[in-house]
């Protein structure tokens, strides 16, 4: 099989989208509110939108003051988030972890969306080996398989040191990352998200 970062993680999956890929925002923000009512200290939001959402915000923001950290992927339309939003990345609120991907070089993707001020750190996105449903494993591309790297990195902080919370935790991966120049003015971070340096 297959490993990921966390080894022992404890999952709640909560589905948004249907088979095309589809959702409602409303079902975003009664999923992020479920997580958190029911004892998540980690969401993993892999999907986006271009409309912004009051509602999205102000769930995110009560995850963040609950202490539960939340990491986000930034996109994959290869553009800069200050001119073209895209949500919940956009919001730049300030422990959201938002991921941009890199490539098996380290190098950014061209088709991953950037941000020094909205994106937090970049992770490895380009052909990442993992499950498939019905028991298979398939290779995927994009920020919404780097930003579970991320998350995995966060549930090793939140192992390591049961007591810290969201903002110690985005604090610990941004400081903690690899510093790489191409991603110097394209993530706040300037680097790949590292589980050694954040630990």
């Amino acid at each position: 099989g297959t490993t990921g970062v966390m080894w022992r993680a404890g999952l709640m999956s909560l589905r948004v989208l249907d088979n095309t890929g589809t959702g409602d925002v409303a079902n975003a923000v009664e999923a992020i509110d479920y997580a958190v009512a029911h004892g998540a200290q980690i969401i993993n939001l892999s999907w986006g939108t271009a409309g912004e959402s009051i509602a999205l915000k102000q769930a995110i923001e009560r995850a963040l003051r609950n202490g539960v950290a939340v990491i986000c992927s930034a996109g994959n339309k290869g553009q800069d988030l200050e001119t073209s939003p895209y949500y919940p990345a956009s919001f730049g609120l300030k422990d959201l972890i938002t991921v941009a991907a890199t490539d098996n070089r380290d190098q950014p993707t061209t088709w991953a969306n950037w941000s020094v001020r909205k994106v937090t750190v970049a992770a490895p996105g380009t052909n990442i080996l993992t499950t498939q449903r019905g028991g298979s494993y398939w290779s995927v591309t994009g920020t919404s398989a780097a930003a579970p790297l991320v998350s995995g990195i966060a549930g090793l902080l939140k192992t390591s040191r049961p007591a810290v919370n969201a903002t110690l935790i985005a604090k610990a991966i941004s400081d903690g990352a690899r510093k790489v120049a191409p991603l110097s003015g394209k993530v706040a971070s300037g680097g790949v998200a590292s589980a050694a340096g954040a630990l």
